[in-house]
Parts: C-alpha cells; sequence; structure tokens
C-alpha cells in the first residue's frame, strides 16, 4: 500500500514544523515512529483520542514490520486498545518535551515485549527510559483531565480529514500509509529548496549608482 496526502489548508494557516499524530494502541506507530523521530527535525509529537480505537489489519501490520526488518509482538491487551493511562502519560511527555523519548520506548515495550501499556508498572518503566519521574507518570495516568485535551486533538485532526493513525502533517498536508514519513520528508526538502530560491525584496542586490559626470 502506498502512501496517501490529504489537503488540510493553506501552508501559511498550519504550523511550519512537522507534526505526527499518534496513537500508542497502534502498532503501526511503533512502526513507524522511530524513523519520524530520525528523519523529520523539529518533529512535534501529537497523541490524539479519537471516538474509537485504532482500527489495524494484522496481516497489513505484520508485514510492514516484515518490510522494515522490525520485530513485532502483539501485546497481551492485543491490538488496537484504547490505552486510556498510556495515553494520558503520552500527554504528559509532551508537556514535558519527552514525548519522543517517551512514544518510542513505550512502544518499544509493547510490541517488542508484549507488556500491556496499560500496567502501571509497565508505563513507569517507559516514562523512566525518557527521564519521567514515576510518581508523575502514576498521577498523570489517573488524570482524567487530560482526556479532553487528547479529545481535542482527535477532532482537530478529524476536521484536518484525517481519518487514519499515525498521520504526518507538514505544512498544510496530512500524510498516511508505510511510506507516510518519507513522503513528508521530502515535502519539507522541497519546501526548504522553494524557501530558500525566495529572496526578500530588501535583500535584492541593486544596481550600482553612476556617478554624476561620469563618461
Amino acid at each position: 500500500m502506498q502512501g496517501i496526502v490529504v489537503a488540510v489548508g493553506a501552508a501559511e494557516e498550519r504550523p511550519a514544523v512537522p507534526f505526527y499524530w499518534f496513537h500508542l494502541g497502534s502498532p503501526l506507530t511503533y512502526l513507524r515512529a522511530e524513523q519520524a523521530d530520525r528523519l523529520l527535525p523539529e518533529l512535534t509529537w501529537r497523541p490524539a483520542q479519537t471516538s474509537s480505537a485504532p482500527a489495524v489489519s494484522v496481516e497489513a501490520v505484520e508485514q510492514e514490520a516484515a518490510d522494515r526488518g522490525m520485530p513485532l509482538v502483539w501485546p497481551d491487551a492485543g491490538e488496537g486498545p484504547e490505552l486510556r493511562h498510556a495515553m494520558r502519560v503520552a500527554s504528559l511527555a509532551v508537556d514535558l518535551g519527552r514525548a519522543g523519548s517517551f512514544v518510542l520506548a513505550a512502544t518499544r515495550l509493547a510490541y517488542c515485549g508484549g507488556y500491556d501499556l496499560d500496567d502501571l508498572a509497565v508505563l513507569k518503566a517507559a516514562g523512566a527510559a525518557a527521564g519521567i519521574d514515576p510518581a508523575e507518570c502514576a498521577q498523570a495516568a489517573g488524570d482524567a483531565d487530560r482526556d479532553r485535551v487528547l479529545l481535542e486533538a482527535g477532532r482537530e485532526l478529524d476536521a484536518l480529514g484525517g481519518d487514519e493513525l499515525p498521520a504526518v502533517e507538514v505544512a498544510g498536508r496530512l500524510f498516511t500509509g508505510p511510506t507516510q514519513v518519507l513522503d513528508a520528508s521530502e515535502a519539507m526538502r522541497v519546501r526548504q529548496r522553494s524557501a530558500r530560491r525566495v529572496v526578500p525584496a530588501g535583500l535584492r542586490p541593486v544596481a550600482p549608482a553612476v556617478a554624476s559626470g561620469a563618461a
């Protein structure tokens, strides 16, 4: 399956930095997050809780894992769980600027180790790997107020036309599918090259004035 691109509005109306919209209950987050963290500079991580658990095709996920050469173990909770507690801690990780490290640690525990991410001990281990205090993880896991932020992110993604997680957003376009990170990275390079070709009016070279009386 090839990547899909959805236009979500004028580029100038959306953030210039790339966004990685994700749910920890999707094994696709695990399969693509490390590549996103490596290839997309200044990446902003956006945990999003949609109205239903992320739908995945077991066969497609296992094929993508094989194509990437990545181990895949289905966690104890099964594929596509809601993971309310884990998503709350992901929200905390965003607040602390530790989202990338937390997502990588958490998804490896889930999809390499088969651990249930809604188990508080597992969440604390993932948090510790990302430099988050275990007590803060426990507090966030029980903080129902964080659900509102996650649901608002889900509604924002829905309003942009996104119906699949994870998704990468770059300057007004959403990228989904197995090649989403590579496609988004290329879009960023094209955007950067275009920006370099635009010279601000104040910096344009001015022809030298000719001295009065010159021959």
